[in-house]
């Protein structure tokens, strides 16, 4: 089973190690997200940069609370 199906069927993990090698630039992950997106293909990418202690954790996790209150599913990477 690919990453990507096992994805769709909810392995945390694997998502987890996706957005790693998405992270690392992997070419392996470019080919999973091409299998991921007929089926996600409405999916958001939200970028949280700044300097160091001013609230980016903070920030991300009231964002998660609001996506989770409205039934969305949220990953972090």
């Amino acid at each position: 089973m690919t990453p990507a199906e096992r994805i769709l069927k909810g392995d945390v993990k694997a998502a987890s190690r996706l957005m790693r090698d998405i992270d690392d630039e992997m070419e392996s992950a470019i080919n999973e997200l091409k299998e991921l997106y007929p089926e996600t293909g409405t999916a958001y990418v939200i970028g949280i940069t700044g300097p160091p202690r001013v609230g980016k954790s903070t920030l991300v996790d009231k964002m998660i609370d609001v996506f989770r209150a409205q039934s969305k599913t949220v990953g972090v990477g």
